[in-house]
């Protein structure tokens, strides 16, 4: 075993530490415990317990792999919200309020609005023409290739969803 090589991964769950940060513990718990990893888990942290530098490597691409999934995902709240937010977003709440549980509706992209973008400076839907440098004064290019930063998708209402907290 080469003396550089790290064996062991740190996720801190205390998002102010300089440790490698995940928010959401129960859905990396339980992919560790499905694939027989070996871990401990404190208040503020979870240690996993690697076999080689390939394995540490491996579980941090599925821990990048769950956070995206995770993060990608927009739920509303109820059925007059107009705006959507991530599960964390709604467990965090959740938790403050000493929930057990949360009823969500899924956010399904609306692309039935090709006319229509949601402007993330305005925080409401705005025609797509009018989303140019050349009408906007908060343009700001995303690559440079015409496409705005602040300009966000368009979503409907889905199916209710009930998650534990």
């Amino acid at each position: 075993m080469n003396n550089r090589e790290i064996r062991h991964i740190v996720l801190s769950t205390d998002s102010k530490t300089k440790k490698l940060y995940f928010d959401n513990k129960p859905e990396f718990i339980k992919y560790l415990e499905e694939t027989g990893k070996y871990f401990d888990t404190y208040p503020d942290n979870i240690t996993i317990y690697c076999e080689s530098t390939e394995d540490r490597r491996e579980i941090i691409k599925q821990l990048n792999k769950i956070r995206e999934g995770l993060s990608r995902k927009l739920y509303f709240e109820d059925v007059d919200s107009t705006t959507c937010h991530p599960l964390d977003y709604f467990i965090h709440n959740a938790k403050i309020e000493e929930l057990n549980k949360i009823t969500l509706l899924e956010a399904i992209p609306d692309n039935d609005n090709p006319d229509y973008i949601f402007c993330g400076f305005a925080g409401e839907v705005a025609e797509r023409c009018d989303c140019s440098k050349k009408y906007c004064d908060q343009y700001k290019s995303k690559s440079g290739r015409g496409k705005c930063s602040l300009k966000g998708n368009l979503y409907q209402h889905g199916e209710e969803v009930t998650f534990n907290v």
